[in-house]
């Protein structure tokens, strides 16, 4: 469980972790369509390459090539996660030269001053957090969400990512056919979909207590510390990212304003939209005779989604 919760909350790698992504793209699109969510995260499938060449090929085409996707839910949802002006581009602006602090940069750099730690190490600290605050706000359905979307994934959207990048991943990595990139692209996918599935069911089945305990274990381990320390590290994180909410809402309106000029539509209101908040509505009530809470459904720009607000205990 450790190593699943760790992957999808707190790498180095990723930008954003899995629920910040999956949060953003709901935002933009109002909807909790399971392929849009999923699509979101799958830009960093790149983690699952078996070397580091197809690793470092791959990586920059998932983040700045997104558009090589055909046009589907699944591609709109990708789209919003890329580092050009997508959710990684603000989770990683502070690496050009000259730009400006952002929410998530100042946090980083008041991490490093008040505890020594970098500020490379600050981002793993900010996006763990972030994804924790997320789970915490909205309890299990969010795990049930990340889940489902999960399961959504295809082998029709495996071959999406197929024909966008096998072709030239094979040209970027001398002595890669194309059969084999075919194969391997296909088999990065399929992994990736079973570590976010994982992921989901532990957000959904763990409590809250519990999720924490192991992300200080994970940050102490990462950042060279004691438990004591990284427990310290973690609680000042959740304090300046407490408003978080505001900040990625507003992430989530410029990006869908960006999107507006790609060739990936916006889902309408839906049968799945409808389904999906009934499904998260049924979840609560049955979760209620375990701990206390209330559910409210809102209407996003479009669709309906489903917010549900446990107790800090759950």
């Amino acid at each position: 469980m450790t190593t699943i919760v760790l992957a999808g909350m707190s790498t180095n790698a990723f930008g954003f972790g899995m629920s910040t992504h999956a949060y953003i793209a709901w935002r933009v699109c109002g909807t909790t369509w399971p392929e849009v969510l999923y699509g979101s995260t799958a830009p960093d499938f790149f983690g699952m390459a078996p070397s580091p060449e197809i690793k470092n090929a791959i990586q920059p085409m998932t983040h700045f090539e997104f558009d090589r996707l055909a046009p589907a839910p699944f591609s709109l949802g990708f789209a919003t996660h890329n580092g050009a002006w997508g959710a990684d581009h603000y989770a990683h602006c502070y690496y050009e030269p000259g730009a400006p602090d952002t929410y998530f940069t100042a946090r980083m750099r008041q991490l490093q001053d008040e505890f020594g730690i970098s500020i490379y190490r600050g981002e793993d600290v900010i996006e763990a957090v972030l994804d924790y605050m997320i789970r915490r706000d909205f309890g299990p359905w969010w795990g049930d969400v990340m889940a489902r979307a999960a399961d959504s994934f295809t082998s029709t959207h495996a071959q999406l990512l197929v024909d966008a990048f096998a072709l030239p991943l094979s040209q970027r990595v001398p002595g890669l056919a194309l059969e084999q990139a075919q194969s391997i692209v296909h088999a990065m996918a399929s992994n990736y979909r079973t570590l976010i599935r994982v992921y989901g069911l532990q957000l959904a089945m763990q409590d809250l207590p519990a999720i924490r305990s192991i992300l200080v274990q994970g940050m102490a381990a990462i950042l060279e510390t004691d438990e004591t320390t990284a427990d310290a590290i973690m609680a000042r994180a959740e304090v300046l990212c407490e408003d978080y909410r505001a900040e990625l809402d507003a992430i989530a309106a410029s990006v869908g304003d960006e999107l507006k000029t790609t060739a990936y539509p916006m889902p309408a209101c839906n049968a799945w939209s409808l389904i999906a908040a009934i499904g998260a509505a049924a979840c609560a009530i049955f979760r209620k005779r375990r701990q206390p809470g209330y559910l409210r459904l809102t209407r996003g720009p479009s669709g309906v989604s489903s917010i549900i607000h446990p107790s800090s205990a759950s």
